[in-house]
């Protein structure tokens, strides 16, 4: 049990301390291929115990999350129940490897299967086929873009078995198992991950953008309004060359539209801006993407991907009393999206526009290979600024994968980040 712990814990700190400990993501599964060279055998019970420890750790923030925001006895068991759901994979893993032959080839296989089912498939029981895909082991590295950007070049499928072979292979030769071929082999998966970092996407066009800070919550709708178009306008006046100034997701989280006076003041602004805030047609509430441009709005876009439990309720649970006091209790549920994402223009240099989860839970890249600008609302973990460092680690790690730019706007700060891994702050009012 001692070499689960150690496992688990190198894992968590990965996450938690990332800038500089996410190196240790490479050694999170040394202590587990140690144990099996060494004939360990181990059952679900012990699986399940690296699932509360791992996943206890990197969702803390859900913890403080659901503390801090939901209402109801979910503010104290809604944690505890997806911790003990997700630490059921974990089970089955050490379950299956086991079964199977409990060699460290079975323990490969099963490792691999067992990461793309809790980052693309674990959601399954909310009638959403997606996972979590902010726990892929592999994040942390990217902190490192030099050391990250070979493992992405040829895919996340092919990244998480090279990231998880090289350490193996060396465990392997360091318990003299086959030393020189484990040698020689590590060696060739480490030459093809610094040969994947010489075919990365060096840059991307990209024009200088201005990032505007969203006010105060507590400020009225037309305060809020005044404050936005203040500080598009100084960003103007410090740097004329600004194409486009963007503010967050719910920046406003009001329906503007609804509101002809604020919506004519933020048409009138010297320069284009984007903000993200909410709308409302025929009663229906949508979480959106405005671009004014010198005049009225020229495009709108209605967030695709809605947030379980936070933004809706899945039909299939929307009639149980314990999710709907979560997140909605005092508060409207968004609509189902009417429209399909468009593409927008800065100038001539089209993008693709995209909100949270909308590129979080994304199961491919968009096509085309224009840019991508993501507005996010990370002031929902303001009380856990690691998993605010993860997110924007996520988008760092798309973007290389991808080979495109993103421009990642939340509300801790705006940046364009590229295909090669490098990224340039946004410019705001103070820089």
């Amino acid at each position: 049990m001692i070499m689960v712990l150690y496992s688990a814990l190198l894992y968590v700190l990965a996450f938690l301390c990332s800038p500089w400990l996410g190196c240790l993501s490479w050694a999170a599964f040394v202590p587990l291929w140690y144990s099996v060279l060494n004939r360990r055998v181990y059952s679900f019970k012990h699986g399940y115990v690296w699932g509360l420890v791992s996943f206890g750790g990197t969702f803390w923030f859900s913890a403080v999350l659901l503390h801090t925001q939901a209402d109801g006895v979910g503010r104290e068991l809604g944690y505890v129940l997806l911790i003990c759901y997700c630490a059921i994979y974990s089970g089955l893993w050490f379950w299956a490897a086991t079964r199977l032959s409990n060699t460290i080839w079975s323990w490969l296989a099963t490792t691999y299967i067992y990461w793309y089912l809790v980052t693309s498939r674990i959601f399954f029981i909310i009638g959403h086929n997606e996972g979590i895909s902010m726990v892929c082991p592999y994040l942390p590295l990217c902190e490192w873009p030099w050391m990250s950007r070979g493992l992405l070049a040829y895919g996340h499928h092919a990244a998480l078995l090279l990231f998880l072979v090289v350490p193996l292979l060396f465990v392997n030769a360091v318990c003299g198992k086959h030393t020189r071929h484990s040698l020689l082999l590590a060696s060739g998966a480490l030459i093809l991950i610094v040969f994947g970092s010489f075919f990365t996407h060096s840059g991307c066009e990209i024009p200088k953008l201005g990032y505007v800070a969203p006010p105060d919550k507590h400020l009225s709708l037309w305060d809020g309004v005044q404050e936005i178009v203040s500080s598009i306008e100084a960003v103007h006046d410090l740097h004329q060359d600004v194409v486009c100034c963007i503010a967050p997701e719910s920046t406003l989280r009001f329906p503007i539209n609804n509101y002809e006076r604020c919506m004519q003041t933020l048409a009138m602004t010297r320069v284009p801006c984007i903000i993200g805030a909410h709308g409302e047609t025929n009663g229906n509430l949508y979480n959106k993407f405005y671009y004014f441009k010198n005049g009225p709005i020229i495009q709108a876009y209605e967030k695709q991907h809605r947030f379980p439990f936070v933004e809706y309720l899945p039909t299939i649970w929307n009639q149980i009393p314990f999710f709907k006091g979560l997140f909605l209790s005092k508060c409207r549920p968004f609509s189902a999206p009417c429209s399909e994402r468009p593409i927008m223009m800065f100038g001539s240099l089209p993008f693709i526009p995209m909100i949270c989860s909308d590129f979080f839970f994304a199961s491919a890249a968009p096509c085309g290979n224009e840019p991508i600008v993501v507005l996010v609302n990370d002031s929902w973990f303001m009380h856990t600024p690691y998993f605010q460092r993860v997110l924007w680690l996520y988008a760092r790690m798309q973007a290389m994968t991808w080979g495109r730019g993103v421009v990642y706007v939340s509300h801790t700060g705006g940046w364009v980040l590229k295909p090669d891994g490098s990224h340039q702050r946004m410019i705001d009012r103070y820089l």
